[in-house]
């Protein structure tokens, strides 16, 4: 109910409606390549917290986003913000963001991978289903990125 997390709400819902459909269909046009994963890299950052959140760096393409959607995107520097879902074990799924940041210049989509976090460590800052923030009061990982 803060008035500031109350304004940034608002300003960052018309943001996404304005430009979330772009996202998507940047995500899709990357996932219908050929041999998508010759095309999909880490930076130092990425593969440092995939490391430290215990996030299998070989299997992000394939659990989380090829199954997942845009819930971000900045149109300004390319990059998206990619919601889906890792299975851990029978009936529970872990909820990841990984933040791509997107090359459109060449003959393929080139999408290298900025960060990946769980929602759910911030999951006061989001939405029930971890999909959008909520509250901008306090800091985030993502503030840095996107």
């Amino acid at each position: 109910m803060n008035s500031s997390c109350v304004k940034y709400r608002q300003l960052d819902k018309i943001r996404r409606d304005k430009y979330l459909e772009r996202g998507q269909s940047l995500l899709e046009r990357f996932l219908d390549q050929d041999d998508v994963s010759t095309h999909f890299n880490f930076t130092s950052h990425a593969t440092k917290r995939c490391v430290e959140r215990a996030i299998n760096t070989r299997r992000l393409l394939e659990i989380v986003v090829a199954d997942g959607f845009a819930v971000d995107c900045n149109t300004d520097n390319e990059s998206i913000v990619v919601h889906g879902c890792e299975k851990i074990e029978k009936g529970k799924y872990r909820h990841l963001h990984v933040v791509l940041q997107l090359d459109t210049n060449g003959p393929y989509i080139e999408a290298k991978v900025v960060t990946v976090f769980d929602p759910k460590a911030s999951s006061h800052l989001y939405n029930d289903s971890l999909d959008f923030r909520v509250c901008w009061c306090q800091p985030h990982e993502l503030d840095a990125w996107v």
